[in-house]
């Protein structure tokens, strides 16, 4: 791809933001989660440091990707940190969604919350981040207990 797109001098790829917005597209139509980072022109994924990984997952968890695959071991814990949601995030997604419940309750076919308008789209958006957020935590469970499984059983 890299030598398809031609980089600019600089090292960047003047289409890759366009081709990364399609992939996202493309893989959500589809039902199939789209895994893919914003890798910096430094680094492309191969060798990022956990700063440009973190970096990375932030960004492209912003434009749409849900992971990422990498090659470094030190890559894994940034990716996995920039692919969840923040508390923050998480607590203002369930805010949405309670005000929202609430109006549903009542009668109202929306909410406010915080001067900002809740409809349908907005508490589903908020779900999504909930239901994303408990993936993300369940993996840590798993992996948490994977690791304690090791270290009980003589592992490192």
């Amino acid at each position: 791809l890299v030598m398809d797109l031609r980089p600019e001098p600089g090292g960047e790829l003047h289409l890759l933001p366009y081709l990364n917005q399609r992939l996202i597209t493309i893989a959500n139509a589809a039902q199939v989660m789209p895994i893919g980072a914003w890798w910096q022109g430094n680094s492309r994924g191969l060798r990022a440091s956990p700063e440009d990984a973190l970096l990375s997952a932030s960004l492209g968890r912003a434009a749409g990707f849900k992971g990422a695959l990498c090659v470094e071991s030190a890559q894994v814990e940034p990716l996995n940190r920039g692919f969840s949601p923040a508390p923050d995030e998480i607590q203002h997604a369930q805010a949405l969604v309670t005000a929202f419940a609430r109006a549903r309750s009542a009668g109202r076919p929306q909410a406010e919350l915080q001067g900002a308008l809740v409809d349908y789209a907005t508490a589903q958006a908020a779900q999504g981040v909930l239901d994303w957020a408990e993936a993300c935590a369940a993996r840590d469970r798993t992996k948490a207990e994977a690791i304690q499984r090791a270290r009980s059983n003589g592992g490192s």
